[in-house]
């Protein structure tokens, strides 16, 4: 009789309507990421989760929701799947080889095929939602190494790591290193853009635009921790710099704007960590529309939030 693997933890909290599950859900991630006054000026209620509601851990590196509408948050001490009840609680188990490759999950990523993809500081992971299980794969066979980001373009898995960018064949579960050009590239952010371009992230190497079919490279910020990316309606991309604020990328114009903190002007950036990106991303998915303007008679370090409905 086979070995019957160990269920992921549990934890429920009761609710009126499963329904009603998704706005707690996105409130939980403004939270975790801070909220500045003007997102608080919405008609927006909001609901605190915490590791007293069955969360593994309060610090949380990794948010999304899948296409079935779960949302998955990736922490310190293991990956969560919230129903709008309570969470499933995933953890790396040493005598468990279907258990996550490790337990700080840095980046969670769905690609097409509805699949979840988990990136640790000691390799990647895939869930298996048919068995509840995991299979982990090495970026490197017999090494150790990060898989800081995740994206997938024109069908193909890119894997953002402190080695450089690598391709990964999800068939024989190898990943391959993309080009010799971004050895020791040490990437934390992954975008595709709308028009199928890879956006690339490092940290102190600034963010390139990078055309997947014929490898060419365009050097947008250099000297730079970037570590995330959002479009917005227009075409033009916001980077999130660690400690170094709000980079909008306006590439019609052929420019960069950088939006920072400034303690005079109540209006800018609540800090300048790279957490201020979430308000753009959180504010899509609830259909606001997140815009840097310019306020009169001040310097153009503003990130003000309106209603688009």
């Amino acid at each position: 009789m086979g070995r019957v693997r160990p269920q992921p933890e549990t934890s429920s909290r009761a609710g009126k309507d499963r329904r009603r599950w998704m706005p707690a859900a996105v409130a939980l991630a403004l939270l975790l990421f801070g909220a500045n006054s003007s997102a608080r000026a919405q008609s927006i209620q909001f609901r605190q989760l915490t590791p007293n509601d069955g969360l593994s851990s309060s610090l949380v590196e990794s948010i999304i929701q899948d296409s079935r509408g779960f949302l998955w948050l990736g922490t310190k001490k293991g990956v969560n799947r919230y129903d709008g009840y309570g969470f499933a609680v995933y953890r790396h188990r040493t005598d468990d080889s279907t258990s996550l490759i490790d337990n700080e999950a840095s980046t969670l990523y769905e690609d097409s095929r509805q699949t979840i993809w988990v990136g640790t500081p000691v390799g990647l992971s895939r869930y298996d939602r048919d068995r509840d299980a995991f299979q982990s794969y090495a970026v490197v066979p017999g090494d150790t190494v990060a898989v800081s980001a995740i994206v997938e373009a024109n069908g193909t898995l890119w894997l953002g790591t402190p080695r450089g960018l690598y391709t990964f064949d999800r068939a024989s579960g190898t990943a391959t290193p993309y080009s010799p050009a971004l050895t020791g590239f040490d990437i934390r952010g992954l975008f595709l853009d709308s028009r199928h371009r890879l956006w690339l992230g490092g940290k102190t190497r600034g963010a390139f635009e990078l055309e997947p079919t014929t490898g060419r490279m365009t050097s947008w910020i250099t000297e730079r921790d970037v570590r995330q990316f959002v479009e917005d309606d227009d075409g033009a991309l916001y980077a999130a710099m660690m400690d170094g604020g709000l980079a909008k990328i306006d590439r019609r114009a052929g420019r960069v704007v950088v939006f920072k903190h400034d303690a005079s002007n109540p209006a800018s950036l609540a800090i300048d960590a790279r957490w201020c990106i979430r308000y753009i991303v959180i504010a899509r998915s609830l259909r606001l529309r997140a815009v840097c303007r310019r306020p009169a008679m001040s310097s153009p370090h503003a990130l003000s939030i309106s209603r688009s409905m």
